[in-house]
């Protein structure tokens, strides 16, 4: 399946899907506000709403592209309304303010799940990552920022970053691997192979590749790799989703989609990794 919607890979659907508690879904990065700090005309958290604004357009487009894959007619006429992604920023502010406000001149990271059945109908479940920091964090904050269209940073082997492998074996493209749902298994079976099931998020990912020994993705986030000058990400075609900061990156031209095969990942290799949680982070593969 192509970023334009036209499916490449044979997908099947299996019993997950007609499970009452399946639902499509999105995992995002939220901040916070003071009441106080949110009437002032700061324009950190106006710049911040702005840019989030824009990313919270690719969440719904991966919504709709995976209401219309599986085939959900009410769901889909209702994500295809143009109120739609104000409905989604009305269930991220509620489950968001769900939680306890934090300080004036501080912020709280928050994490946010959308849940959607195949009705359209939204729920949302929220959780603070950390704790307070200082409002002017925003100024160097580079969750919205999208990494330099250049060769992937020099960095000494003591320097942090996430710790990649590949998998074992090989994994099927299926609906579930091309959009996101409550129904994880083959994420959970790749990270079960390489025994990072208890590894902290963003510690350690694993790389899922396809019987045809393509690269899909990784277990939480997408993997960007620089071949001949440019960054790749793997092309849906592969039967790996297209994740909100995927669909980020490649509308800002930071990438473009191509296929890597699993014979050409280079032992020690710097990568680009995403997720809607992080932003875009750096990762180095091990076999």
């Amino acid at each position: 399946m192509s970023v334009g919607g036209s499916q490449a890979l044979p997908c099947t659907n299996a019993t997950p899907e007609h499970d009452p508690g399946f639902r499509i879904i999105t995992t995002m990065r939220n901040i916070a506000f003071s009441s106080g700090d949110a009437l002032m005309a700061n324009p950190c958290i106006s710049e911040w709403h702005t840019r989030n604004e824009k990313l919270l357009s690719f969440h719904c487009e991966r919504f709709r592209a995976a209401a219309h894959a599986f085939n959900w007619i009410s769901a889909s006429q209702e994500l295809d309304k143009a109120t739609f992604i104000h409905r989604l920023e009305q269930a991220v502010e509620e489950a968001t303010s769900s939680n306890p406000q934090p300080s004036t001149g501080k912020i709280q990271d928050i994490r946010v799940r959308i849940l959607i059945d195949r009705e359209g109908k939204i729920s949302a479940e929220s959780v603070p990552m950390g704790g307070e920091r200082l409002l002017e964090a925003l100024t160097t904050d580079t969750f919205h920022q999208l990494p330099a269209n250049g060769p992937p940073p020099s960095i000494s082997r003591d320097d942090r970053c996430s710790s990649i492998s590949v998998d074992s074996a090989p994994t099927t493209p299926v609906l579930y691997t091309l959009h996101k749902t409550t129904h994880r298994n083959p994420y959970d079976l790749a990270r079960e192979r390489a025994k990072i099931s208890k590894s902290p998020p963003g510690e350690c990912e694993v790389l899922l590749f396809n019987p045809r020994q393509e690269i899909m993705e990784a277990s939480l986030c997408t993997v960007y790799f620089y071949r001949n000058g440019k960054w790749i990400v793997p092309s849906s075609e592969t039967g790996g989703m297209n994740s909100a900061t995927k669909l980020w990156a490649l509308d800002e031209g930071f990438c473009t989609e191509g296929i890597v095969k699993l014979e050409g990942v280079k032992q020690g290799e710097i990568v680009w990794l995403s997720n809607a949680l992080r932003g875009f982070f750096l990762g180095r593969i091990y076999f």
